[in-house]
């Protein structure tokens, strides 16, 4: 449980790049107007609801379940540095949509994990931590 608690922390922490990343690239190193930033968090969005949407269709249960909550996350880290080398609005669409995909699948599957490996009476304490 602690290992998880401080996995949880860690990634928290490291959600927020994208955040600062997105509007520096769009605006300062791609020189995209304004509405461009719209066009990419609608991207963000189209990705994360199929992250939902996949995120319930698979087991997350059975024995691969550590790797349907790493593999996101190192799907998420290896986009945010091919995020990096963005050209065009176009590829930078399409990295923050795979962002947003990787983000959802590792929030469904960690939240329906927490709720299953926490005991009904502490969720509140165990959340608290992080």
């Amino acid at each position: 449980m602690l290992y998880m608690i401080l996995f949880f922390a860690a990634t928290n922490a490291l959600n927020d790049v994208e955040a600062v990343l997105v509007p520096v690239l769009a605006r300062i190193v791609l020189h995209l107007p304004a509405w461009a930033f719209g066009a990419l968090s609608t991207a963000f969005g189209v990705g994360a609801l199929a992250g939902a949407w996949l995120g319930m269709r698979v087991d997350h249960q059975g024995r691969h379940r550590l790797a349907w909550v790493l593999g996101p996350m190192a799907i998420f880290g290896f986009t945010i540095v091919g995020m990096g080398f963005s050209r065009d609005g176009a590829w930078l669409a399409a990295a923050y949509a795979v962002l947003g995909l990787s983000f959802a699948v590792s929030e469904v599957v960690t939240s329906s994990l927490w709720q299953r490996m926490v005991p009904d009476e502490v969720p509140g304490t165990v959340m608290s931590t992080m």
